[in-house]
Parts: structure tokens; C-alpha cells; sequence
């Protein structure tokens, strides 16, 4: 973990912020998106711990959206977005409306906004600068 994602960790995990990383070659491409970049989050949302408590290991997802459409908020509104297209939907409830996670990465020593989300970035700037005192 580079030492700059860290007061970050601190702060603002479990929560609505998603820290890329650079993609490694023991990761699958396919979790890149071509990005060459992996996106990690850790959910507050409670049946989200109870799914990671239970399966003990990662899970990846993504927001139930087309790209650039807002995220669907009920297992009704994904099966109506995606129809035939999922196997299975999961419904853990009503997901709460509002914007998507912030996403950061870094490029050197600095933080770099990729998408601008419920966390602001001037925020994660705050949270990242050492304590004086």
C-alpha cells in the first residue's frame, strides 16, 4: 500500500472512497477495464460486510449501471437495466441514493482526482496532509 493512500485508509475506509492501484500480472486483465489500473473499496454497507464475512476473500463488483447512467438503487431497477444479461441478482436491500465513491489515484508523490464523488477531493487533500502541531 504506497504510504500516501494511508491517512486515507484511516479516514475514510469503510466508506465511499475507491483508491486505485497499479494492475500486477497475477491479476486477472479483466479486472482492469484496460485501465491498467485495479480500483479496491471497502463497503460500509452492512450486507456487504456480512457477504465479505461470509466468503472470506475479495469480491469484485461494480455499480448495477450502464456506464455514465446513475447506479440502480433496488434489485428491481438492475433486473430492469440488465435483464437477461445476469444469472442471478443478489437483492440486499434498497441501495441508498446519492453520488458514487470518489476515485483517487496517485501518480509520484501526488494524489490525482480520477472521479469526483461523495467524498470531495479538496477533502482527501485535508486528510492527506501531515498534522502540524
Amino acid at each position: 500500500i504506497p504510504v500516501i493512500y494511508e491517512p486515507l485508509l484511516k479516514k475514510f475506509w469503510p466508506g465511499p472512497l475507491t483508491l486505485l492501484f497499479p494492475w500486477k500480472d497475477t491479476v486477472s486483465n479483466l479486472l482492469t477495464g484496460g485501465t491498467g489500473t485495479v480500483g479496491f473499496r471497502i463497503s460500509p454497507d452492512p450486507f456487504a460486510q456480512m457477504l465479505l464475512d461470509k466468503w472470506k476473500r475479495p469480491i469484485t463488483a461494480t455499480s448495477a449501471n450502464l456506464s455514465g447512467d446513475r447506479p440502480a438503487e433496488t434489485a428491481h431497477e438492475v433486473k430492469k437495466i440488465f435483464g437477461s444479461h445476469l444469472d442471478y441478482i443478489i437483492d440486499g436491500g434498497d441501495s441508498p441514493a446519492g453520488l458514487c465513491s470518489t476515485i483517487v489515484g496517485y501518480e509520484g508523490e501526488k494524489l490525482v482526482l480520477i472521479r469526483q464523488g461523495k467524498i470531495s477531493f479538496e477533502e482527501i487533500i485535508e486528510a492527506s496532509l501531515p498534522v502540524s502541531g
